[in-house]
């Protein structure tokens, strides 16, 4: 370091999947000197309810993944971006990864969301129709 102050950083790592995860700082100094600072671990709790889209913008379908880390029911619901009913979908979840179809091929070109429901869990997700 080119001065004795003491320097803090911050960094968020998004999304990031469950277990153990290692961090380090490449710093480079004004005066060009590289160091790698000592590695830090970090251990993550998986979330017991994670839900994604797989594609978006979607034609026909939205391929929706729910990860869970127990058995369970999911709901999803399909709706307006004003909030209007279009269908509901109802399915068993087994532990791990579930890959769940929504059919939007009769729909019109444009926005919706998808309410999925896991348990107490709920997540909304923004889809786009082409």
């Amino acid at each position: 370091a080119n001065n004795a102050q003491v320097q803090s950083y911050a960094f968020t790592h998004s999304n990031v999947a469950g277990g153990k995860h290692y961090y380090r700082i490449y710093q480079t100094d004004a005066d060009g000197k590289s160091v790698y600072s000592n590695v830090a671990e970090a251990i993550i709790k998986q979330a017991p309810v994670n839900v994604r889209l797989l594609s978006n913008p979607v034609s026909s379908s939205a391929q929706v993944e729910i990860n869970t880390t127990s058995a369970a029911n999911a709901s999803i619901e399909l709706l307006s971006l004003s909030g209007a009913h279009i269908s509901l979908q109802q399915q068993g979840l087994g532990a791990g990864t579930n890959t769940l179809q929504v059919a939007m091929g009769n729909l019109a070109r444009g926005n919706y969301l998808l309410k999925v429901t896991v348990n107490d869990v709920v997540q909304v997700l923004q889809v786009s129709k082409l």
